[in-house]
C-alpha cells in the first residue's frame, strides 16, 4: 500500500457501464510461494514498491530510496544486483520523490513529480552499469503526476480531485481527456479530501490502446478506451468515501487495490479488502499488520472476473513474468523483498 504520507499528493467518453462485482464463485483458489529470492547483503531495501521485469533485468522501486538510490537493477531470473538508477536529491537529473515508474521499448522511464522532469534511460545502457538519461520537461498546470504510463508519444496519468480525468499529454504539449467516475458531491466530503480519498493507480495496454484504473480506497475498477466507452467494476467495497466517526473524518472504509497490470488481454489487480478501521484498532494495541495486499483478481477485457487468487504473503506491487508463468511480488514486510509464484493457468 502507497505510504499515508503520498495519499495527501496524487477524448471525451460516451457511457458508463456497471459491472458485475468481483465475487469469486466457489471461494478463493490459493496461490503457494513458489520460492523467496536471496538477493545479498549488497543491497538495502525499505519500502519495495513497484517491480518490473523486462527481458533479462528486474527493476525494483524502494519509496524510501535507502541506497541513495529510488530504482535496484538486477539480472532475471538470477536476481543478481546489477546497478542503481534514479539518484535521490535536487539537482538537474535526480528525483526529490519518486512513486511510479514505466518500461517500454527497451527504456525505462520516470518521471519526477514535482520537477515534471520524464528521465528516459536505455535498458541496454543499464545492463552495462551506464547511467545516461535522456530528459523531457512537461509544463503543465496539473498537479504533481504520481502514478503514469509512457505511451507513444507522451504520457498517461489520472488527475484525481473532484472531477477525476484520465489525461493523455503528448509530447508536443496537446491533450486528451476522458471523463472517469468523480466523487460524489452529495455526499459532503471536503474538497481538501478529494485527491487523497481517490488516489488510484493505472495500466495501460498499447496494442489496444486501453487503460485500467484502479482506486486505492474502496473497490472501484474502470475501464478506459480514450474517445470510446469506458466501463466501471465495483465490487463490494465500492467506490471510495469518508466515514464520520463524531467529528472525525476516515478516509474509506476499506483499503482496496495496490497494482493492477494488463498482459494478453487480462486485467490483474492486486486488492487487499482490509477494513481501515479495525487495522487502526490493531495498530492501536501495539498488533502488527502487514503492508499491502494479499489477492489477486483476474478479468476479462471487458472486466468480466475470471479468477481470484488467495496470496500466501501480503505483496505491495507485482509484475507477470508471460514466458516463464511467474507472478513476480516485493513486500516489505519479510527480510528479502521478492516472493515469486507459479502461474501454471498463463
Amino acid at each position: 500500500m502507497i505510504p499515508k504520507y503520498l495519499l495527501a499528493f496524487a477524448l471525451p467518453f460516451l457511457f458508463y457501464a456497471c459491472g458485475n462485482p468481483p465475487e469469486k464463485q466457489g471461494g478463493w483458489k490459493r496461490l503457494d510461494m513458489f520460492r523467496t529470492v536471496e538477493t545479498g547483503d549488497s543491497v538495502l531495501f525499505k519500502h519495495p514498491y513497484r517491480v518490473r521485469v523486462c527481458d533479462s533485468l528486474l527493476f525494483l522501486l524502494d519509496l524510501h530510496a535507502p541506497t541513495g538510490y529510488f530504482i535496484q537493477v538486477f539480472s532475471y531470473p538470477g536476481f543478481d544486483f546489477v546497478t542503481s538508477v534514479c539518484r535521490k536529491g535536487k539537482g538537474a537529473e535526480e528525483f526529490i520523490t519518486l512513486s511510479s515508474f514505466d518500461v517500454r521499448n527497451d527504456s525505462l522511464y520516470a518521471l519526477e513529480p514535482h520537477k515534471k522532469n520524464l528521465c528516459s534511460y536505455s535498458v541496454k545502457d543499464l545492463y552495462h552499469k551506464k547511467d545516461n538519461p535522456a530528459t523531457w520537461v512537461y509544463r503543465t498546470d496539473y498537479a504533481p503526476i504520481l502514478e503514469y504510463k509512457k505511451t507513444p508519444d507522451g504520457i498517461l496519468f489520472v488527475q484525481n480531485g473532484k472531477n477525476r480525468k484520465l489525461i493523455r499529454l503528448h509530447d508536443d504539449g496537446r491533450t486528451e481527456e476522458s471523463s472517469l467516475i468523480s466523487p460524489d458531491s452529495t455526499g459532503n466530503v471536503p474538497v481538501p479530501y478529494f485527491v487523497s480519498l481517490w488516489n488510484s493507480f493505472l495500466a495501460y495496454d498499447e496494442r489496444t490502446d486501453t487503460a485500467v484504473v484502479v482506486t486505492q480506497l474502496g473497490e472501484l475498477l474502470e475501464i478506459v478506451r480514450p474517445g470510446q466507452s469506458s466501463k466501471s467494476i465495483r465490487g463490494k467495497g465500492g467506490a471510495p468515501a469518508v466515514f464520520r466517526n463524531g467529528n472525525r473524518f476516515s478516509l474509506g472504509k476499506i483499503d482496496g487495490y495496490n497494482d493492477v497490470k494488463i498482459y494478453n488481454h487480462r486485467i490483474y489487480a492486486l486488492y487487499s479488502g482490509a477494513d481501515r478501521e479495525e487495522n487502526a484498532e490493531l495498530l492501536r494495541k501495539g498488533t502488527t499488520v502487514p503492508d499491502g495486499a494479499d489477492k489477486l483478481f483476474v478479468f476479462g477485457p471487458r472486466g468480466a472476473l475470471i479468477e481470484g487468487f488467495q496470496l500466501s504473503h501480503y505483496v505491495n506491487g507485482f509484475d507477470i513474468d508471460t514466458a516463464g508463468k511467474r507472478l513476480i511480488t516485493v513486500n516489505s514486510n519479510t527480510e528479502n523483498p521478492f516472493v515469486v509464484y507459479d502461474l501454471p493457468f498463463l
